[in-house]
């Protein structure tokens, strides 16, 4: 293993600089563990989540006739095209 990173590292010193940096950013990111969803959350919108799955496990949702109209204006308001 120390020889191939060795020649690895030989190799890679040859590299021109941007080269460098381009393999360096590659490494780093297969190191680098995955960011899930919920950690690129800020503390409010995780609060906000936290409680809106407290209020559905214990059914505390909304009116089915108001949620459908709250996504009939959102779809709606999407297909309008933009000026």
């Amino acid at each position: 293993m120390a020889t191939t990173m060795q020649r690895l590292t030989a190799i890679a010193m040859e590299l021109p600089a941007e080269a460098q940096h381009a393999l360096l950013a590659i490494a780093e990111s297969l190191v680098t563990p995955p960011r899930r969803f919920f950690d690129t959350m800020s503390d409010a919108e995780r609060a906000d989540l936290q409680q809106s799955l407290a209020e559905a496990d214990c059914g505390d949702v909304a009116d089915q006739a108001q949620l459908d109209s709250e996504l009939d204006e959102l779809f709606a308001a999407a297909a309008t095209p933009q000026a």
